[in-house]
């Protein structure tokens, strides 16, 4: 019914039969990319997230849960073992926990940002102040948490101000750079990343043109050389 790549979306989302804020965010994210109407897309996708729902009532009754998406957790639901608190893989069995922010990364730094602009002061005085917080923000663990905030930082990054700290958009461009090594490095592979896996293999993070101009330049010079000795 749709682009592909947002069915597997769609499927990968509702595969558990809960759809979370995050998860129902960036799929109308993608859907308005492909030119969806938002309202029409949530109806389908609540009549398919039931249909799912009575799907697992039938076929779950004494199966392993699915994965449970909630906020404070106490025991893992699989083994019933005790979950200190932040954790989000069970240490008994192995069981994936999600959404175990209560509050999300990106409301923290939004908050962060908001009262910077509170104390004041003149407008570069601010962006820098606001800059240096995001740099020095802590990227997320948590599937979700990192999922959203890697979005925004996706959305927030200037790519025209990408090396200077200074600047919103440059600390927002590097702190991407930041969760994508974090996403390469754990779900490279979930479909749910398949838009930051992909906008970051576009983007090809090279050197600055000064510092590729200055390796040119070396290199001319080095042949220059090289064919005045073979010369001589």
């Amino acid at each position: 019914m749709y682009d592909e790549q947002l069915e597997e979306l769609i499927e990968v989302a509702i595969d558990d039969g809960v759809l979370t804020d995050t998860e129902r965010r960036v799929l109308e994210k993608r859907a308005a990319e492909f030119d969806c109407d938002i309202d029409e897309f949530n109806m389908i996708l609540e009549a398919r997230l039931r249909k799912r729902q009575r799907e697992l009532g039938q076929s779950q009754c004494g199966s392993k849960p699915a994965t449970v998406k909630m906020g404070n957790i106490k025991r893992c639901p699989h083994c019933n073992a005790v979950v200190p608190p932040g954790k989000v893989r069970c240490e008994e069995c192995g069981y994936e926990f999600r959404d175990v922010e209560a509050v999300s990364s990106v409301v923290k730094l939004q908050d962060a940002l908001d009262k910077i602009i509170m104390y004041g002061g003149n407008e570069a005085k601010v962006e820098k102040a606001q800059a240096k917080t995001i740099l020095n923000f802590p990227v997320p663990n948590a599937k979700e948490d990192l999922l959203e905030f890697t979005m925004v930082a996706m959305g927030r990054g200037d790519k025209y101000n990408k090396n200077d700290d200074d600047t919103v958009g440059g600390a927002y461009y590097k702190k991407f750079r930041e969760c994508y090594e974090k996403v390469k490095m754990f779900y490279a592979d979930d479909p749910l990343f398949a838009p930051i896996v992909e906008e970051a293999r576009k983007r090809k993070w090279r050197p600055s043109l000064l510092v590729r101009f200055l390796i040119g330049f070396i290199v001319f010079e080095g042949i220059i050389w090289l064919i005045v000795l073979i010369c001589d």
